[in-house]
């Protein structure tokens, strides 16, 4: 009974010390459970700019997962988390990034492109007295133009050939504005 007892009390012993030794081993490697982050958490960018969105956390380097609709833009980013998107067309898309951890996070960002001012083309004829003003993909409905030395005149965009009257003969500078839609001038 006495063997009994001391080989029981010996397993015992055995058991309780190997649960010690194997419970727990805290050296191992912390798991980053940092999510993906986007800031602007959208991006809404004018064509003739360039938008930008800066990704941080999980693991980098970062990579484009799901690229946008080329139709409204092109992205591309760089691995130190700086997503830059060139528009192209108005309309709305979006990029997913993802990071390099295993397993991948990754972040949605919608894009919402609009038609930007400043990207305006003018045909001009001096020499027949006519102009088309054009106002090529610009959210605008007038520009003002100014001819060097004369006083501004306002022209619907889009408008046909018009006559100027009263230019001295020689070379001129002109300048067309696009007023913005909502401007009072």
């Amino acid at each position: 009974m006495k063997k009994l007892l001391l080989l029981s009390c010996s397993l015992f012993l055995i058991v309780a010390s190997s649960i010690v030794f194997i419970s727990c081993d805290d050296s191992g490697p912390v798991e980053d459970t940092t999510p993906l982050l986007a800031e602007p958490a959208a991006l809404n960018v004018s064509t003739g700019t360039t938008g930008a969105v800066a990704v941080s956390g999980g693991q980098t380097p970062y990579s484009i997962q799901v690229g946008p609709d080329t139709t409204f833009c092109t992205a591309t980013i760089a691995t130190i988390g700086v997503l830059t998107v060139n528009p192209k067309a108005a309309g709305s898309t979006f990029v997913t990034i993802q990071d390099a951890s295993d397993p991948v996070r990754t972040v949605a960002i919608p894009i919402t492109v609009s038609i930007g001012y400043g990207n305006v083309n003018v045909a001009w004829s001096i020499n027949g007295q006519s102009a088309n003003l054009m106002c090529a993909q610009v959210n605008s409905v007038q520009m003002r133009v100014t001819i060097d030395g004369y006083a501004p005149v306002l022209r619907s965009c889009g408008d046909g050939a018009y006559t100027l009257t009263g230019i001295t003969a020689g070379n001129h500078t002109m300048t067309a504005v696009l007023l913005d839609p909502s401007s009072n001038v």
